[in-house]
């Protein structure tokens, strides 16, 4: 679990809370905006770094010149720690534009990327439903979740995360709407790697190849034949046999308990020995795939 605290940090620090089990685990509902306090926020706001971040480290071909202007909010690969050995997914402002590279500031750390990395960060073109699949900014970082609710301007995000499942309401313009059925950015993906599979968040798709975030935040550039789109609209069954992360890679699973409509899963991986906290584990539902090929 500690590479998600790297790669998929969800700071959530709430007012008033409602709290009830669910057969062992914990559903948190907050009706305040969120304040990602102390016990979620794994990367705090920064005030910057003894010498400049250095730029994106794949700028490819492309010489796109991104349409936002200083002052606009984009979501954009981030950089953790001063530097691009590990890479969150979250919003930034951007600070100006240089030809087709993007001068981006998010919690006070500036770095640049290239133009194609960038999406407008606004309001999802599509109405948002109970239901659908969504991806939560906050602070320098983004998890999965799935809509419990709406309200005006608002809607409530249901999550895994630190071992129990959350719901939180976030405005309209931190979401990023995923239909599942599309190689877009912010979808999650499982990927061929030698002899395994690894799982990963995609940022950018060319014609021929895929740049995913990887495993404790690593950037993977591979083949798009070599990526497949998790089924973010699938409810698994109970006892079905899936896959999910065990460290770095997919290993089989059986699931023991649906929580939540299907936003988290207790896991149990049969090959392993059980395990505290990892065997079995609660997971994501953005975060588990039926067996590959």
């Amino acid at each position: 679990m500690k590479a998600w605290y790297l790669f998929a940090v969800l700071a959530i620090g709430c007012g008033a809370q409602k709290e009830k089990e669910q057969k062992g685990y914990t559903v948190v509902q907050s009706m305040k905006a969120p304040t990602f306090g102390k016990n979620f926020d794994a990367i705090p706001v920064q005030k910057g770094y003894g010498k400049p971040i250095p730029p994106f480290p794949w700028f490819g071909a492309s010489a796109t010149v991104p349409a936002v202007k200083p002052g606009e909010r984009v979501w954009s690969p981030v950089p953790v720690g001063g530097a691009w050995d590990i890479v969150n997914y979250s919003i930034a402002t951007v600070e100006k534009v240089r030809e087709s590279r993007v001068h981006l500031n998010a919690s006070g750390v500036s770095f640049v990327v290239p133009g194609v990395m960038v999406q407008p960060f606004r309001r999802p073109k599509g109405r948002i439903k109970k239901g659908d699949t969504v991806l939560t900014a906050v602070s320098m970082s983004s998890e999965w979740g799935k809509v419990t609710g709406t309200t005006r301007g608002k809607v409530l995000v249901s999550m895994v995360w630190a071992r129990e499942i959350r719901k939180e309401e976030v405005p309209v313009e931190r979401v990023l709407l995923l239909d599942g059925k599309k190689p877009v950015p912010g979808m999650p993906v499982v990927f061929s790697s030698a002899r395994s599979w690894e799982f990963g968040l995609l940022i950018h798709r060319t014609r021929a190849r895929s740049l995913i975030i990887g495993y404790a935040g690593k950037l993977v550039n591979t083949r798009n034949d070599n990526v497949r789109l998790v089924p973010v609209g699938v409810r698994h069954p109970m006892r079905g046999r899936v896959w999910t992360l065990w460290y770095a890679t997919m290993e089989e699973a059986r699931i023991e308990k649906v929580l939540d409509g299907g936003t988290g899963y207790l896991v149990r991986f049969p090959e392993r020995p059980a395990e505290p906290y990892r065997n079995p584990r609660l997971v994501s539902f953005a975060r588990i795939v039926k067996p590959q090929g």
